[in-house]
């Protein structure tokens, strides 16, 4: 008869110097089952002082070793620490990790006859290979199991996975269950085929890669991660655990498309006056013409509202205050001359509205400016404005739906339109030239989450709402009137084009998330000039997107410059066949007619 009840390992293995929260989340849970719960350190990671000194808080134990990242290399360390012989007088030994979260609490999943296995894993093996594998990282073996000699063969093998290491267990004929049974049938990826499944008969843990699975690789088979998240926080699952890993970890472009952060917003729904939200309008106007228009847009915001106006000259500060005033929809408004129109938009709104930025009573920010773009066609200029105008405050509906969303999402931090792509070289190129300084500014903001590679998730244009709070890192940066850029120097690279980029970056590193917002009409006349993009690119390339991108990295079966040049070749011969067919089919109606003549005659 066994002594002591279960002592469960937890491993990591997944995580950096700083640990997320979720580990201590899980590290709670985990002790309530335990009689003795260890921390396993491997290869030698060095964590940050304070998670060490929380994991000795949440912990019996925690043990540092510099093997190799390993399954045996964790079971060599408990022999080691514990002793082989105390560990087969527990019930049972439980090896888990940092791979997943953990969604149980209550009780400890066990298969249906524990007595009769010699160990267990929660389901059978995902087979899927590469970015699109998941594991389950759970292995609970009975303290009578780890009597068998053999059983430490397999843990001399050097097995580095789970998976591999229940194989070995099997190939030396020891008995291995599962708690719980993968739907049969087309059962081959675990998160495209059986996750759900699995959740909903009371799965314990989830693997982190259900949510940030490469998106191109979700595209592929239709995965939807979004609804994972769903299904998990429906169970229970804190949010806020999960948004504090996925904003430190992954680059904002992954978790945006897997969690769906793109909202399309309705034109009709509540009025525009129920909002509690207390919001400052800072309005940059330096075409005093287009005030009229700002106006409109600006009256559209719901609740109790504060217009600051901003310009760069005397004479254009009186002549807006009396449209202002004449306009009449505004009565908490004043209009102020800039420092300097340095830095135009960004520096107006960086140095001379910190009063503002500051204020505690507001709880909302819109940054407009009157944007003309003057440098392109008179047909992109405009649909830019329409593109960011109509998306973040199209009509006093619009704006209220919008507004509910920060009503409803607490982490919510910002709201922005999608990245334009028609009429604008944005769609992969859109760091430009602004990456080295973004890279360089990023301390200076206090910016710790991972940048985007190509396009970063930010606001074109410089127009958004945002939480007051999430801007505070650009006041706190003291930047001066002479660090932005004036004249010729207002380009990529400078100060106020990097810091459009970076707006949304600050935010996400206090833990707040951001959405991109988009009206049904927009939504309706951009998508469709996106999917033309894809459709004419793709006629070029390898059929899924997955495998577009590994031929043009160089990765795919083919290299991309033979792959595209048959493929156009192959198109190129059957558009001539498509012709020659065209001819033929004239020549035989041609002939027919002819016949048809003759008999008559």
């Amino acid at each position: 008869m066994r002594e002591n009840g279960r002592l469960i390992a937890y491993v990591l293995n997944e995580s950096g110097p700083r640990l997320s929260e979720y580990v201590f989340h899980a590290l709670d849970i985990y002790r309530q089952h335990a009689e003795q719960l260890v921390v396993v350190v491997q290869d030698n990671l060095r964590l940050e002082p304070l998670s060490l000194q929380r994991l000795e808080t949440h912990a019996n134990s925690v043990w540092h070793t510099r093997r190799p990242r390993s399954i045996s290399n964790v079971w060599t360390t408990l022999r080691k620490r514990v002793g082989r012989e105390q560990l087969t007088s527990y019930s049972e030994v439980l090896l888990v990790n940092d791979n997943s979260f953990v969604l149980f609490d209550e009780q400890m999943p066990m298969p249906n006859d524990p007595g009769a296995l010699d160990a267990w894993t929660l389901a059978r093996p995902d087979l899927a290979q590469g970015r699109e594998r998941s594991q389950l990282n759970w292995l609970a073996v009975p303290g009578r199991t780890l009597e068998f000699e053999r059983f430490w063969s397999v843990v001399k093998s050097s097995t580095t996975t789970l998976d591999e290491f229940r194989e070995g267990l099997l190939e030396i004929g020891l008995e291995v269950g599962t708690v719980f049974e993968r739907p049969s049938g087309n059962d081959v990826y675990l998160v495209r085929d059986s996750l759900h499944d699995l959740i909903e008969q009371g799965l314990p843990i989830v693997p982190w890669h259900a949510l940030t699975i490469d998106p191109l690789a979700a595209d592929r088979w239709a995965i939807l991660p979004r609804d994972t998240y769903d299904l998990v926080i429906a169970k229970g699952y804190p949010e806020e655990l999960i948004w504090q890993h996925l904003l430190r970890v992954l680059r904002p472009r992954t978790w945006y498309t897997n969690l769906a952060m793109h909202e399309v917003i309705p034109s009709c729904g509540e009025s525009a006056n129920d909002s509690e939200l207390v919001t400052a309008i800072v309005m940059h106007v330096y075409y005093v013409d287009m005030l009229d228009e700002l106006l409109g847009y600006a009256a559209n915001v719901p609740g109790r509202r504060r217009l600051v106006i901003t310009t760069n000259t005397d004479e254009k500060r009186a002549e807006l205050d009396d449209m202002v005033s004449a306009d009449g929809r505004f009565d908490n408004y004043d209009v102020r001359v800039v420092t300097s129109n340095r830095g135009r938009d960004i520096s107006a709104f960086v140095l001379d509205c910190e009063d503002v930025l500051r204020d505690e009573s507001i709880d909302l920010v819109v940054k407009l400016h009157s944007k003309r773009s003057v440098q392109d066609p008179a047909t992109v200029s405009s649909w830019f404005r329409r593109h960011l105008f109509d998306n973040l405050l199209a009509n006093p509906a619009y704006a209220r739906n919008v507004y509910a969303l920060f009503e409803r999402e607490s982490q919510l931090g910002m709201v922005f339109p999608p990245t334009i792509h028609m009429g604008l070289p944005t769609l992969g190129h859109a760091w430009s030239l602004n990456l080295g300084p973004a890279i360089e500014l990023a301390p200076r903001l206090g910016i710790t989450v991972p940048f985007d590679s190509t396009t970063p998730l930010s606001p074109y244009g410089s127009m958004f709402i945002a939480r007051r709070e999430v801007l505070a890192p650009l006041l706190d940066a003291a930047f001066t009137v002479d660090e932005f850029p004036d004249g010729d120097e207002y380009r990529d690279g400078s100060l106020a084009h990097t810091l459009e980029r970076l707006i949304s970056y600050i935010g996400m590193s206090r833990g707040f998330y951001v959405k991109t917002v988009q009206s049904t009409e927009l939504a309706a006349k951009s998508g469709v000039f996106l999917e033309c993009k894809q459709t004419e690119l793709a006629q070029y390339l390898p059929p899924y997107a997955v495998d577009q991108a590994a031929a043009l990295y160089g990765n795919g079966e083919t290299w991309p410059a033979v792959s595209m040049l048959k493929r156009i070749v192959r198109l190129r011969i059957a558009q001539r066949s498509l012709l020659l067919s065209k001819m033929l089919d004239r020549f035989a109606h041609f002939r027919r007619s002819i016949r048809r003549r003759i008999k008559r005659s």
